[in-house]
């Protein structure tokens, strides 16, 4: 009686690639120093991506035999360009991007590559965000972000049927709103609201939620 197992890794086979594609994320409660208005930057990454199946066989009362492994190389690459434009009182901001393999950097919902076949996940996504200040003191933000890896890239995680799978992510989109506070210079408080959904390969496990945070913080 024989059983295989199979063993998969990931490594880098060339130089990683420096400051890639952005995020998605609310940026109204963690950062607020704006850059200087209009156009600031596009950026590119490239770099590659080895991925190793190694096939294991167990002989009871032998030694385990590993077949060759079959390996398969990956290009990790991506460009995104980012857009701020801040007036008076109003403003707009955001990231734009594609994106192939590059889940290490915030894209693809963290997904890198498709575990049963070892192929690099594609993806489009970015997010956009519009404040107004209401006076000197309180500024609004209404903002929307979106992760779309292609759904020919993503599959399940396990090998064989389980219906307990959900599988690889296929899209991952939030919505938020969110309002400052500046009590003083240096002390500063935050509500947002926000609607976050999930997609999932088995659409069973797909989810979405409502999220209320809160937030303080000292300016020094």
């Amino acid at each position: 009686m024989q059983a295989a197992v199979y063993g998969a890794r990931s490594a880098i086979t060339e130089s990683e690639p420096l400051d890639c594609v952005g995020h998605i994320a609310p940026q109204s409660l963690r950062i607020e120093q704006f850059l200087p208005r209009g156009i600031s930057l596009v950026k590119a990454c490239h770099s590659l991506r080895g991925f190793d199946a190694a096939r294991f066989v167990f002989d009871p009362g032998n030694e385990p035999v590993i077949l060759p492994a079959v390996s398969n190389v990956s290009t990790t690459a991506g460009g995104s360009l980012d857009f701020q434009l801040h007036g008076e009182r109003m403003g707009v901001r955001g990231e734009c991007w594609v994106a192939q393999a590059a889940g290490t950097y915030f894209v693809a919902v963290l997904q890198t590559l498709n575990p049963a076949t070892g192929n690099g996940i594609r993806s489009i996504g970015g997010w956009g965000e519009v404040y107004y200040k209401l006076n000197d003191y309180t500024t609004f933000y209404l903002g929307y972000g979106i992760d779309d890896p292609r759904n020919q890239d993503v599959g399940f995680l396990t090998m064989g049927p389980d219906p307990n799978d959900p599988g690889q992510r296929t899209l991952n989109q939030v919505a938020w709103s969110t309002i400052r506070w500046d009590v003083s210079d240096f002390f500063h408080l935050g509500f947002e609201v926000s609607h976050r959904e999930t997609h999932y390969v088995n659409p069973l496990a797909s989810d979405e939620g409502l999220l209320f945070h809160f937030a303080s913080w000292l300016d020094y």
